[in-house]
């Protein structure tokens, strides 16, 4: 099945019935297979290993950088974003080119790439990236730092380096929020945008136990 039929198939079905389990399950049903998490979604691979699907449940940032990559189509820099939609309680369905990792440190150094000004397209992206940080910082709650580390940029099918995921929330201030006055935070963020926040992959970790302990005490309070 080539990319255009898969992109096809997807975009006739609606997601926005269905949370992140159920996207999640009808993918695997459809012979995807998970590749990996970070703390905001997990990622499935198509069965050609052409295509990759970022499933959240809980997402409020990650619209900025799909809109990026529909806006710069095109970009050397950028994967192909091939179909989104928001899913039930606040998640998010995202499909992309799937990229390779390269075997990097895992550090917080800016990517020696990222400051290249010889090529035109790299230039043109981060003057847009540096544009809707700034805006975002003034408008959006929470807003987090870009995060153009080595890790963020991966291979494509072409061999040419993409930019993923540059930019986010600042989960742990974000959260801090929520704990201390949830009813506050519910007016930022409805409830039924952030009905599953609790089922993020950050929160199956060990190290995340007392502010999901926490988190849940404040839900379960307002």
């Amino acid at each position: 099945m080539n990319i255009e039929t898969t992109v096809a198939d997807l975009r006739s079905i609606d997601w926005s019935a269905l949370d992140h389990c159920g996207a999640r399950h009808l993918l695997e049903r459809a012979g995807w297979r998970y590749v990996g998490a970070g703390d905001w979604a997990v990622a499935l691979a198509d069965p050609a290993g052409m295509l990759a699907a970022r499933v959240s449940p809980f997402e409020p940032a990650f619209g900025y950088y799909t809109d990026l990559c529909y806006r710069l189509a095109g970009n050397s820099w950028l994967p192909t974003m091939y179909f989104d939609s928001p899913l039930e309680g606040g998640g998010q369905l995202a499909v992309m080119d799937l990229l390779r990792s390269r075997d990097l440190p895992d550090d917080d150094t800016t990517a020696p790439e990222w400051l290249d000004d010889a090529d035109d397209d790299l230039v043109g992206l981060r003057a847009e990236i540096h544009r809707l940080n700034a805006v975002n910082r003034q408008n959006v709650a929470w807003w987090g730092v870009l995060d153009v580390k080595a890790g963020h940029f991966m291979l494509g099918r072409d061999g040419h380096l993409k930019l993923i995921d540059p930019f986010g929330l600042d989960g742990h201030a974000m959260c801090a929020a929520a704990i201390a006055d949830h009813a506050a935070f519910s007016r930022i963020v409805p409830p039924d945008r952030h009905r599953y926040l609790l089922q993020l992959p950050h929160f199956s970790q060990s190290y995340a136990a007392e502010q999901r302990k926490a988190l849940r005490a404040a839900c379960d309070h307002s």
